[in-house]
This record gives structure tokens, sequence and C-alpha cells, in this order.
């Protein structure tokens, strides 16, 4: 391992960066892949932008 990886691995661990996790992210990601393996029926991406962001929102 370089050693500037070296540095970014231990700074993963370092308390004062516990908090940052891209879980959020990741299930937003997944919101979308599923409302896109549904969305056989939109004919206009807006409609499918709209429901994404209604879906993320709530």
């Amino acid at each position: 391992m370089r050693k500037s990886n070296y540095d970014l691995v231990i700074n993963a661990f370092k308390e004062e960066y516990k908090d940052f996790t891209n879980g959020k992210i990741e299930g937003i990601n997944n919101v979308v892949k599923h409302l896109k393996s549904n969305a056989y029926g939109f004919k206009l991406f807006d409609n499918f932008y709209r429901r994404v962001l209604l879906k993320i929102n709530s």
C-alpha cells in the first residue's frame, strides 16, 4: 500500500471521521434503481424524476 493511501485508510478510523458514511447515498441509489425497474409506464422523464423526488423526500 502506498503511503498516501495508508494515510487515508488510517484517517477513516479516527474518531472525528466516524459520522461520515455513504449510507444515505446508497439508500437513494437503491430507491432510484427500484423505481427505474418499475418505471416502464412513464413516458416522460419529468414524471420519473418527480416520482424519485417524492419517494426520496417522504
